[in-house]
């Protein structure tokens, strides 16, 4: 997920040249602390090879105990970000930082131990936000606490979606405090109705192609100016689609002024890039959601699509895209499903089956599960009744009856 800290890419140059000055003096703890810096940004920036070698370098540098917490922290981090087992490192950094009464540092530890909950258990993410504010009330400022939010991406995205909670409050609070004047997360929603979020606002954006064209530097970037044309305008004029494009960059500045379009002259390519906000997309969590080795992240993903990928585009570009996630969600729930309907979980199969079958109408697979489940659970009477009901949702995108109606009524009767 593109997510830039404020001043990211000077913050890199910054801790780059700090190390190596600190490397020509010979001050290990000063080129210790770059080393953990970079790993840090490149983490955020999901160049995780990259910060593994600075992590690795500064395990090498590491002496006191503190300095080992803090290595342990920033390993964890590194690997909460990647989806990796985390937690027990993460809580061995706190309690050794809670031993040498650290509340800065414990607070840190509690932050990223609220990331590392999310998505799958929230009441966990809130409690150890309580303990960080805590801890936050200790030092009497949240300054340190917002400049370790900027590592923390889903965090900061969940503080956005309960902005209510007590301890979220108070975060908030320091931010406006601080005369921060950025959104804390922008939202690219691209199923179902497309459009632009700020801290849960809807953002006007005059242009028709503009979330189309974010969505694609997004997706595709960083890419060339003719690759951006050809993709989105491929019929029309080239020089009015290079003039849109300029127009678009240019009013973006002023919609969202968090968002840019960064030009790379030695590449001549464009990136979209979000500073001093956190940017996430609804397609960016179902693809990571649906990756994920665990059950209730992947229904998770399925929950979050709403209809059709950017419905008003019909560049070939977003037909691939959208078939693509689509293909991928059928795929992961027809394997719940199987392993489910295995098991004799035919409620869960009946649930899932349902609901998707009201958004994949026409998919045989699909209507299968339920009408099994329904079998299994109502008996015959309320699967035939599934079945037509199903048949006559497909026969309204079809225009005809689907051909799959009279092998499932015939496998109704087989597992009666």
């Amino acid at each position: 997920m593109p997510f830039c800290p404020r001043r990211t890419p000077e913050s890199g140059h910054r801790a780059g040249y700090a190390r190596e000055q600190a490397r020509t003096s010979g001050e290990t703890g000063t080129e210790y602390l770059a080393e953990l810096g970079l790993a840090s940004v490149l983490t955020v920036q999901a160049e995780y090879d990259a910060a593994r070698a600075h992590l690795l370098r500064a395990e090498h540098l590491s002496g006191n105990v503190w300095e080992q917490a803090l290595f342990a922290l920033r390993s964890g981090g590194w690997a909460a970000a990647q989806g990796q087992a985390a937690q027990p490192q993460l809580e061995a950094a706190r309690d050794a930082f809670t031993k040498l009464d650290l509340p800065r540092e414990m607070a840190w530890a509690e932050l990223h131990l609220a990331a590392c909950a999310l998505p799958a258990r929230p009441a966990e993410a809130l409690t150890a936000l309580r303990r960080a504010v805590n801890h936050r009330h200790r030092l009497g400022s949240g300054a340190s606490l917002l400049s370790e939010l900027r590592l923390l991406p889903s965090l900061v995205q969940f503080m956005a979606l309960h902005p209510t909670e007590p301890p979220i409050q108070t975060l908030l609070g320091d931010r406006r405090d601080m005369g921060i004047s950025e959104p804390l997360h922008l939202r690219l929603v691209t199923f179902g109705r497309a459009h632009l979020l700020a801290d849960g606002q809807e953002v006007q954006l005059r242009l028709k192609r503009m979330l189309e064209l974010l969505t694609f530097l997004l997706l595709r970037g960083p890419v060339s100016r003719d690759t951006i044309v050809l993709n989105l305008w491929p019929d029309d004029d080239p020089r009015k689609a290079v003039n849109y494009f300029h127009q678009a960059n240019h009013l973006l500045k002023s919609a969202a002024p968090a968002l840019r379009l960064a030009f790379d002259k030695k590449l001549a390519t464009y990136t979209l890039l979000c500073e001093g906000s956190v940017l996430s997309s609804d397609i960016g969590d179902i693809k990571r959601l649906l990756s994920a080795d665990d059950e209730n992240l992947q229904l998770r993903a399925l929950e979050l699509y709403t209809g059709p990928f950017l419905p008003q585009v019909e560049a070939q570009w977003a037909r691939e895209e959208g078939d693509s996630v689509e293909w991928s969600m059928i795929s992961t729930a027809l394997g719940l499903m199987a392993r489910w309907s295995r098991e004799g979980r035919y409620d869960k199969c009946k649930s899932l089956s349902r609901r998707l079958v009201e958004v994949f109408p026409c998919d045989e697979s699909l209507v299968e599960y339920l009408v099994e489940a329904t079998l299994h659970i109502d008996g015959s009477v309320a699967a035939q009744r599934t079945l037509l009901e199903a048949g006559g949702r497909a026969a309204l995108v079809l225009n005809q009856t689907p051909d799959w109606m009279g092998r499932l009524n015939t496998r109704i009767h087989q597992l009666n």
